[in-house]
């Protein structure tokens, strides 16, 4: 059974406090549509001559190489992020059979946590992995930057429109009300608020900005020109300061959280201390202020209202259930309000507890003279399926109106004019009217590109857009029993007898043994509903294994590829994608040979028995054979997709901006075209199939372009068999099982569409835009969304 930390309360613990945990470990450590994905890398290095250059440019960490295999081969039911060497994405076992649900959701990191602030533009939006965003008050993009590399942090606006950003490098960052930088200031490493609820570590004081560093020090700098105007030494992990009355108050933590927690002032002119008080804690989050007086809360339910002048209680009331405080105070109708971790929303006075509201973890409110607007975790629903609701609730608490939200909110909520505006993790700012939650406008800023899962015999293996590759259970998607990192995002994985095989954008490489805790689950179907006075399985966590090599390139890896038949004594070889071109590397990870082309290869090549077909993002689809050599390049054009091969008729096909083409593999001459619609999934290659069956038609190409026309396309010769309306925007590519095709849609539907003659088996709705591309194995469909959400879905029978 999952721990109490696999539930959704779990969950929702972690995602609270686990902003200060992550900064906490690396300091330990030393629609508007989509931006580009910068996955993808930017090489500008023109073409080598045809032949390769030998370079054994990888290093070794110093892992053991008296055991490295000597043989590769593929594991697993879909080992491949498209199912085989050819990337045809088709195997021949069944998917789900019946009718279709969810046996269970897990979740990865896509790092689109989104948290939002307002200024006198507009509002702006801020995504984990540092994209700033500015929009105007009618959601419209004034400006677009990636600012630092990583942040937890919501940027502050000042009022003239100057946007800060604290990056988790410890940069600090200025931008103009036009995007333009005006400054930016070093500070300490590992810079993020100590808690999810501070949103923050940041605050605009009158011409400076303030940043409370968790490792004990205030700064101030000038919003002019950055100047750095003071520097204060306070107790470790300082939330969010409260600006007020010329003076800044904070609430530190202190050492290891063993130390009563201090709440202090000091004064904005020069950062001197004003005075010092330890209160009652555990306080996990920043004070609050009326303007007379400042509002703590902490983790045991206590709220306690402080003299400005010198911090001293001048009334304290405890919460029912002793409440965990995960919000800022905030003054509203009279009382202060406060939000819990898991006992809901709550108005306190002098003298006692006025008003309490049944909501799940809220946010930091906003308020004005009327209504207080919060967000909170969709109640009564799982915590993957991605939603929460923006909440606006009366001086006596009662609620007004509801309305969902698209992932789950973040940080705190905000005011701009009479919109009610909040982030959340799924790469979305939503804007409502505050009189009655009715939608105004929403902006997306998601990845163009979700990463594709492979199944293994006993597990699914995945990687996420932050750091890590996660094996899931089959039977439940629990996560915690194995794992890889990398010092930057990830590869799709690769299955193979030599481990689970990725590469990373720090230009690592590693093999790491399958888990042998997981336990194959045979066919997955529908689960079973346990009885309600079963005994729980005890929960016990078993160590990762390491891996059993770890190499080093000098560029970023942007994707890994396996041919089991090629390389010295057909022992295989692994192929990688990266800045500069292909890099050839033998079951061990030791590099072969490597070929320059022209632009980074970040899909998958495309391998037979002569050599491999890679694209690259300069649009050119190119043929190699197996020592290197350039054997042809043709231009496809812009943002070409992962080749697929139809071996059967001799043919690559690449989709791209302009459509699908398919070229002859023995010289790259182009034999057809088809559809004017961009194509941004990689085509299927199924072999024909009619009812389940094989036919004798050959082999037919399964094409899906973007505005939602699926289409089965007769090879070789490339004619319709048959077209069917998706209903919605297609990005992921399709999956072919047993004669059928399973493509997710930006509707939020997972379809099941059989080859033989394109009849729709079933819609699923999923929730969330299903960008990624489905994986078959097990009887189940496996796919990403773009909440960040891995679902299993599979049938009855």
């Amino acid at each position: 059974m999952p721990s109490d930390d696999d539930t959704t309360d779990g969950w929702r613990r972690r995602r609270l406090l686990g902003v200060g945990a992550a900064g906490a470990a690396l300091g330990l450590a030393g629609c508007t549509d989509s931006l580009g994905d910068t996955d993808t890398g930017t090489a500008a290095n023109q073409p080598s001559p045809s032949g390769s250059t030998v370079a054994p440019t990888s290093e070794s960490d110093g892992s053991p190489s008296a055991s490295l295999p000597s043989s590769l081969a593929l594991r697993g039911p879909w080992p491949t992020p498209r199912a085989d060497p050819a990337n045809t994405g088709r195997v021949d076992a069944p998917g789900p059979r019946g009718t279709p649900s969810v046996r269970w959701r897990s979740a990865i990191s896509l790092q689109t946590d989104t948290l939002a602030a307002v200024g006198p533009d507009g509002p702006v939006a801020t995504r984990q992995d540092g994209l700033v965003v500015a929009l105007d008050h009618d959601g419209a993009v004034r400006w677009r930057r990636r600012v630092v590399p990583e942040t937890y942090a919501a940027s502050v606006v000042a009022s003239d429109g100057t946007v800060v950003t604290a990056g988790l490098d410890g940069r600090v960052v200025a931008h103009d009300r036009d995007g333009t930088e005006r400054w930016h200031v070093s500070t300490p490493e590992s810079l993020y608020p100590p808690h999810a609820g501070d949103a923050t570590p940041l605050a605009v004081a009158g011409d400076d900005v303030l940043v409370a560093h968790p490792q004990g020090r205030v700064f101030a700098f000038g919003l002019a020109d950055g100047t750095r105007r003071w520097e204060t030494d306070v107790p470790r992990s300082p939330h969010r300061p409260a600006v007020v009355d010329g003076r800044a108050v904070l609430v530190c933590e202190g050492t290891d959280g063993r130390d009563e927690p201090t709440l202090l002032s000091l004064a904005l002119a020069d950062g001197r201390r004003e005075w010092a008080r330890t209160v009652p804690g555990p306080i996990s989050v920043g004070p609050g202020t009326d303007g007379e007086r400042v509002y703590t809360g902490s983790i045991h339910g206590r709220v306690a209202a402080h003299a400005l002048v010198d911090g001293a209680d001048l009334w304290a009331e405890r919460l029912p259930e002793r409440a965990w405080v995960s919000t800022i105070p905030t003054p509203f109708a009279g009382r202060v309000w406060v939000g819990t971790l898991d006992e809901g929303l709550f108005a306190v006075d002098a003298d006692s507890v006025q008003a309490r509201v049944g909501v799940e973890s809220p946010l930091t409110p906003a308020t004005d003279d009327e209504l207080l607007y919060t967000a909170v975790t969709a109640t009564g629903g799982t915590p993957v399926a991605g939603s929460g609701t923006v909440v606006a609730v009366d001086g006596s608490g009662d609620v007004r109106w509801r309305r969902r939200t698209t992932g789950f909110p973040n940080g705190h909520v905000h005011l701009d004019g009479d919109g009610v505006v909040v982030g959340t993790d799924a790469g979305v700012t939503t804007a409502l009217a505050a009189t009655d939650g009715e939608p105004r406008w929403r902006a997306v800023e998601r990845p163009r590109r979700l990463p594709t899962p492979v199944v293994g015999p006993r597990a699914l293996y995945v990687g996420d857009r932050s750091d890590h590759v996660s094996g899931m259970t089959l039977d439940r998607g629990l996560q915690h029993l194995w794992g890889t990192r990398f010092d930057g995002t990830p590869t799709d994985p690769v299955s193979t007898t030599v481990g689970v095989v990725a590469g990373g954008r720090d230009g690592g490489l590693a093999a790491t043994p399958p888990s042998e805790v997981f336990e194959a689950p045979g066919r997955l179907t529908i689960t079973p509903t346990p009885e309600p006075d079963a005994t729980p399985e005890p929960h016990v966590d078993y160590p990762s294994p390491d891996p059993l090599w770890r190499r080093a390139l000098d560029e970023p890896v942007h994707t890994v590829a396996a041919a089991p038949t090629h390389g010295p004594d057909d022992a295989g070889r692994l192929y990688l994608g990266t800045d500069s071109g292909v890099v050839a590397a033998s079951p061990g990870g030791e590099v072969q040979w490597r070929q320059t082309l022209e632009g980074a290869v970040a899909r998958p090549p495309a391998v037979d028995e002569t050599g491999l077909y890679a694209t690259t993002t300069a649009g050119r689809t190119v043929a190699l054979d197996t020592t290197g050599t350039v054997r042809w390049r043709t231009a496809v054009g812009e943002r070409p997709t992962t080749p697929a091969l139809a071996t059967g008729v001799g043919q690559v096909l690449v989709g791209s901006a302009d459509g699908v083409v398919a070229l002859a593999t023995a010289d790259g001459s182009q034999v057809w075209e088809g559809t004017d619609a961009p194509v941004v999934a990689a085509p299927a290659v199924a072999r024909g199939e009619a009812d389940g069956g094989e036919s004798d038609e050959g082999e037919l190409a399964v094409v899906a372009d973007r505005p939602g026309s699926i289409e089965g396309l007769r090879l070789p010769a490339g004619t319709t068999e048959w077209r069917v309306d998706a209903g919605a925007p297609v990005h992921g590519s399709p999956a072919v099982a047993d004669g059928v095709a399973y493509l997710g849609t930006r509707g939020g539907e997972l379809l099941a569409v059989r080859v033989g003659d394109g009849t729709v088996q079933w819609r699923l709705s999923l929730g969330d835009w299903v960008d990624g591309a489905p994986v078959v194995g097990h009887g189940a469909v496996f796919v990403v969304d773009q909440s960040g959400s891995v679902s299993a879905v599979v049938g009855e029978k």
